[in-house]
């Protein structure tokens, strides 16, 4: 039987450039947003982040997601 993967999870983790080192390298945080529809298209995800980033006052930097899946082969 072959095997099949089911995303059963995803997160969505914003990287925000919050300022800048003495050095001059940027200052990024980061924000996770768990239990994000795994149905969601790249378009739905990408509206949802840039709408945080008006909330966050600063500019995204990334923008990533993770996904959780499970294999099953019987």
């Amino acid at each position: 039987m072959a095997a099949t993967s089911t995303k059963t999870l995803t997160s969505l983790n914003l990287k925000v450039k919050t300022g800048v080192e003495i050095k001059g390298n940027d200052v990024i945080k980061s924000v996770t947003i768990n239990k994000v529809k795994s149905s969601a298209v790249a378009q739905d995800i990408y509206d949802t982040a840039k709408a945080f980033e008006t909330l966050f006052a600063f500019p995204l930097d990334q923008i990533l997601t993770q996904d959780s899946n499970v294999i099953a082969g019987i």
